[in-house]
């Protein structure tokens, strides 16, 4: 019978307070006046990455916290009384997380934001200003962006694609913004704009359904003073639940910091659409930075020499608009299975190239002679193999930017050879170029029609706006290329 007993009480022997001396039976009612407020806040951390919780990581225990709890416990035994056995399931499955993922805190000294970070599972990119955190499948994204002015463009551009049948949080101060919702596309979003000193740090998270909960407690995990670390620690109620002394604390008294260091284990490839649109979306708002310099992509490798790497279109009988990167990392160009192209010019800041062919071409594209709005339908040409046909794929405008800006477009066209590629309305005239594809994502960016025609007409470029297309037809396709590298 004693032995009996002893299975079904924890002794748990702790430092600390006389109170928190005492045994904890494992399968008595939870009782939060037995941690301290380190602790509440481990427990708050648990319960917003179980998707129970969406308050403050503050450590005071009160009925939201409660209440919290309460639910994960329904939801997961269908019991109505928390036991300390329930916390012990709830912390052992988020201290998997935690080391599993590599949770760290991130504290921003100039802009006195803190917030935690699954450093463990991202990769990191730095552009600009912008640090980019992501998923090498791109489910989750974390940016952290500095602007010089208040950022509700951003915060507007997320709202309006966000479902109509789902209630987003929004929440505006003098010196805070945050926008939570659930986008027309599955995703769920969370931004957050902090102003420190005249300027604003806004840090934008996507994710899909599979990490909601991971930016649930990135989210939950925001406050304006530097919070520290959320490991257990050698000793307390929770290390005791955990099994004893608890994991090792890796470096409690020096959280990290976003200094582009790029300190995670990396991959080469960035892979899925999410980022290319998001990143795509903050590019928007660059000039109200301070100026930055932009990086140079790195030449294509030797063995591209020789291969279909590009996609032109005909704005005329003899001339052919795509992207500058030719330009870049071409020692000539010329037609996939054809002749050689002679180059006409560039507009480096508008991404346009325009190479003359010999021969006349029987079909050509007129440029737009509308602006582009949000939602437009969208459809990319390009053209497969030596000889192939050209391949449509739908798209739409993510947003547009009118005068001299770009607009993001949201397609998947073939990755190999889709840069300059036509972006086409759906009467059949040219509305842009696909630009460079450099996260390999599926989503670009390409120039506005007003600024493509003043790219070419300070080419001397002779081209036509508008016309009677009535839809993409056989001229349109015709007038689209393959284009290639060739050797010097």
């Amino acid at each position: 019978m004693f032995r009996f007993a002893l299975a079904l009480i924890l002794t748990l022997t702790l430092a600390g307070a006389a109170a928190a001396q005492q045994a904890i039976r494992i399968n008595g009612p939870f009782d939060p006046g037995r941690l301290t407020s380190s602790e509440k806040r481990l427990v708050q951390a648990a319960l917003a990455h179980a998707g129970t919780y969406d308050a403050l990581l503050d450590g005071a225990w009160g009925r939201g916290s409660q209440g919290a709890l309460d639910q994960y416990v329904r939801e997961t035994t269908g019991s109505r009384t928390p036991t300390w056995r329930d916390v012990r399931s709830l912390m052992r499955g988020f201290e998997a997380e935690r080391q599993g993922s590599g949770w760290v805190p991130v504290w921003h000294p100039d802009w006195q934001v803190y917030h935690l970070r699954p450093d463990g599972i991202l990769q990191v990119q730095n552009v600009g200003a912008d640090t980019r955190y992501y998923t090498p499948d791109a489910s989750f994204l974390l940016i952290a962006q500095p602007t010089n002015r208040r950022p509700d463009d951003l915060h507007a551009t997320f709202l309006a694609d966000a479902r109509t049948d789902r209630d987003p949080y929004t929440l505006r101060t003098d010196s805070r913004m945050i926008t939570a919702a659930q986008l027309r596309g599955g995703r769920h979003t969370y931004l957050r704009s902090d102003r420190q000193d005249g300027r604003w740090m806004t840090h934008t998270l996507v994710a899909d359904d599979a990490n909601q909960a991971r930016l649930q407690l990135v989210a939950a995990s925001f406050a304006r003073r530097n919070m520290g670390d959320i490991a257990p620690g050698t000793g307390g109620v929770i290390a005791a639940l955990l099994g004893g002394s608890g994991p090792a604390r890796p470096e409690p008294d020096r959280p990290a910091t976003d200094d582009g260091r790029g300190d995670v284990s990396l991959e080469d490839a960035l892979e899925g659409a999410l980022i290319g649109a998001i990143t795509g979306l903050l590019n928007r708002d660059r000039d109200d930075r301070a100026p930055v310099a932009t990086p140079v992509p790195a030449p294509l490798p030797d063995p591209d020499r020789g291969r279909r790497i590009a996609t032109g279109t005909f704005v005329n009988t003899t001339d052919i608009v795509t992207t500058t990167r030719l330009d870049r990392v071409c020692d000539g160009v010329r037609i996939a299975g054809g002749a050689a192209l002679v180059r006409v010019d560039v507009d480096r800041d508008a991404g346009v190239a325009v190479y003359a062919a010999p021969g006349r071409s029987d079909g050509w594209v007129p440029l737009d002679d509308g602006t582009p709005r949000r939602g437009d339908g969208l459809a990319l040409l390009t053209r497969v193999g030596r000889d192939g046909d050209a391949r449509t794929t739908r798209g739409r405008i993510l947003r547009e930017i009118t005068g001299d800006g770009i607009f993001l477009v949201e397609a998947a066209p073939e990755a190999r050879g889709a840069a300059g590629a036509p972006v086409l309305s759906s009467e059949g005239t040219l509305v842009g170029l696909w630009l460079e594809d450099r996260a390999g994502d599926g989503l670009g960016e390409t120039v506005t029609p007003d600024r493509l025609a003043r790219a070419l007409d300070g080419m001397g470029v002779p081209f036509r706006r508008g016309g009677d297309r009535r839809g993409i037809g056989a001229d349109a396709r015709s007038a689209v290329v393959a284009l290639r590298c060739d050797r010097r």
